[in-house]
């Protein structure tokens, strides 16, 4: 990126997907998204000179910003606590939970400091190699590192967090405040995202009067669903 056009105050988020990726740009000061865009492509068929050219064909990348995150959906992930975590376990334990990790494959990690706990993920190989080289300081983040780290308060109090993406939902548990449950599904309906976060509720035997949900994107069908079986949700855009 260059100077052509200075957006000292703005950020510039890129968030990648197998199907794609998404540019938004944020006010920083008002704490306001400004402006997105979607480019689909699909991300694990192409090679290194493909993805590049993808890339800097981006007008963004005429502009400069102030702050800039790289954030990447990854299906293949795990969350461990800190005592269990060394560099060769964290990735036998990825491989144990997908056995179809292939060698096109990188090993990443983000480091979850407050919570004690560390993401492991897979990223297209490719694609790490192109991010390394244009962006070499810039941290590469898993989708839910990147939610926890903005979206979650530290506290001692037990709460889930849904967060709701296209035929995929992100919950997180914190009992006592301390990272419980990390965990993805599929969902077609509005009904299997209500499975979902009551199983979670009755599994560990929680009280949906003191636990409280915060659900991020929801329709409005699906906001009147929940507010039929919970009453202490939030809903959040």
């Amino acid at each position: 990126m260059n100077n052509e056009s200075p957006h000292n105050n703005y950020r510039l988020s890129i968030r990648f997907t197998p199907g794609g990726f998404s540019l938004s740009v944020y006010d920083k000061v008002i704490n306001s998204l400004i402006s997105t865009k979607k480019q689909s492509l699909d991300l694990l068929n192409l090679n290194e000179n493909q993805l590049l050219d993808a890339l800097e064909s981006q007008s963004e990348f005429k502009q400069t910003f102030s702050d800039l995150r790289l954030i990447i959906e990854s299906e293949c992930y795990s969350t461990i606590p800190e005592a269990f975590y060394t560099n060769e376990n964290a990735e036998n334990i990825l491989k144990f939970q997908y056995p179809e990790l292939s060698t096109s494959q990188s090993i990443l990690k983000n480091d979850l400091i407050a919570w004690n706990a560390t993401i492991v993920f897979a990223v297209h190989k490719p694609l790490e190699s192109v991010l390394k080289s244009m962006f070499p300081e810039i941290p590469i983040e898993h989708h839910l590192f990147a939610l926890i780290n903005d979206e979650i308060p530290l506290s001692g109090k037990s709460a889930i967090y849904v967060f709701l993406r296209t035929e995929k939902l992100d919950l997180i548990l914190l009992e006592e405040g301390q990272l419980s449950l990390v965990n993805s599904f599929r969902f077609d309906t509005n009904e299997d995202v209500l499975y979902h976060i009551m199983n979670v509720y009755e599994n560990k035997m929680l009280s949906k009067e003191t636990c409280e949900l915060t659900i991020f994107n929801p329709n409005k069908e699906l906001e009147h669903l929940l507010l039929t079986y919970i009453h202490n949700i939030k809903f959040r855009n």
